[in-house]
């Protein structure tokens, strides 16, 4: 997996710029207002979280599918859970096929 910035996100509104920090308060990211919305900010601020959750329901979705559908006990991937291996894939910085 590639290395993010660990912790906390959060957006805090500048004279000018929405600046998003981590929890240590160093600077992630600094986007002016005329470029980005305060939503937008928001959800930029949410990625580590966001990230994190996909993870865990992705990981929570499959073993409920192999309980379920004992035809899938040795499966580790199927059509239904591609979508959300891209997204993963994507958010880690890493090529979709």
């Amino acid at each position: 997996m590639a290395d993010f910035t660990k912790g906390k996100w959060e957006v805090i509104e500048g004279d000018e710029a929405f600046i998003i920090t981590d929890s240590g308060g160093n600077t992630i990211a600094t986007v002016p207002f005329r470029q980005l919305s305060g939503n937008d900010a928001r959800l930029i601020a949410a990625a580590p979280d966001l990230l994190e959750e996909l993870q865990l329901a992705d990981e929570e979705i499959c073993q409920l599918c192999k309980e379920l559908n004992p035809w899938h006990k040795d499966c580790t991937s199927c059509e239904a859970r591609e979508s959300r291996l891209q997204a993963l894939t994507k958010a880690e910085g890493k090529e979709v096929k």
